[in-house]
């Protein structure tokens, strides 16, 4: 059974090599997770749709401004088990 799982998303600063550079970090919303009794095609379905109405509200700052810090973003994922941050943070080479 998949779990719906809700994360609040942000940019990083990873480092200052070659100008700098961010990655995105999802943290899950432990509170969030909804298994879902419902086959997988419509899970998806549920997914994409809460993903459209969080991308559609309105916010002051761009997921990509240097003041979304200010800002809160949530995107929807499914997974089979519950999971931790999400990504690691990645390593320069």
């Amino acid at each position: 059974m998949p779990f719906l799982m809700k994360y609040e998303d942000s940019q990083q600063y990873g480092g200052s090599e070659e100008g700098g550079w961010w990655y995105n970090l999802a943290v899950p919303q432990w509170r969030c997770s909804i298994p879902l009794p419902m086959p997988q095609s419509l899970a998806y379905a549920l997914c994409r749709w809460l993903n459209q109405r969080e991308q559609a509200k309105p916010h002051r700052y761009g997921y990509t401004s240097v003041l979304s810090h200010r800002e809160e973003f949530f995107s929807f994922g499914l997974e089979d088990r519950l999971v931790p941050v999400m990504p690691m943070r990645p390593f320069y080479e």
